[in-house]
C-alpha cells in the first residue's frame, strides 16, 4: 500500500517537482561528501541515490514494524495491542536508524540486503533535478553546514 501510494502521488505534477528537489538534495549531499566544490556542474554529476535517505528510513521502520508486530499475540485486546505497538515504535525507529547508519558506513552483504529495498524505493521519490533545483539544494546545504 505504501509503494502504491508513492506511485500514485508521484504522478502529480507538484509532487514530481518535490521529488526533483529531493533528487537535488541527494546530489548536493553526495558532492559534499566527496569533498567536491558545490557547483551546479559538480553536483549535476552525482547520483540521486543516497544511502542515508529518509525514504530508506521509512521503509526500514515499516518493514521492521511488520516483523516485530507479528510477535504481539493476537488474543490480546485492542488497547493492549495498540499500547504495545506505540511503546515498541521508538525501539523500532531506533533500530531502523542504526541500520541506516551502518548501511552508510559499511558495505557488507547483510546490511546491504536490509537497505537495498529502501534504495529501490528512492527511485520513486527522487527525480533528476533541473539547474534551479540544484542551486536551491546547494544554498540549503551551505546554510546547514
Amino acid at each position: 500500500l505504501f509503494v502504491l501510494y508513492i506511485i500514485i502521488i508521484g504522478r502529480m505534477k507538484d509532487i514530481q517537482r518535490v521529488f526533483g528537489f529531493h533528487g537535488a538534495e541527494h546530489k548536493a549531499v553526495n558532492a559534499y561528501e566527496k569533498k567536491l566544490k558545490l557547483t551546479v556542474e559538480n553536483v549535476n554529476k552525482m547520483s540521486v541515490v543516497h544511502k542515508r535517505c529518509g525514504t530508506t528510513f521509512v521503509f526500514l521502520v515499516l518493514f521492521l514494524s511488520i516483523f516485530v508486530y507479528t510477535f504481539i499475540p493476537k488474543d490480546y485486546g485492542f488497547l493492549l495491542k495498540f499500547g504495545l505497538r506505540i511503546l515498541l515504535l521508538p525501539v523500532i525507529a531506533g533500530i531502523g536508524y542504526e541500520v541506516l547508519k551502518l548501511g552508510a558506513k559499511y558495505d557488507n552483504f547483510f546490511i546491504n540486503l536490509l537497505i537495498k529495498p529502501g534504495l529501490w524505493l528512492q527511485s520513486l521519490t527522487t527525480r533528476e533535478p533541473d539547474d534551479g533545483q540544484i542551486k536551491v539544494a546547494i544554498k540549503a546545504l551551505k546554510a546547514v553546514v
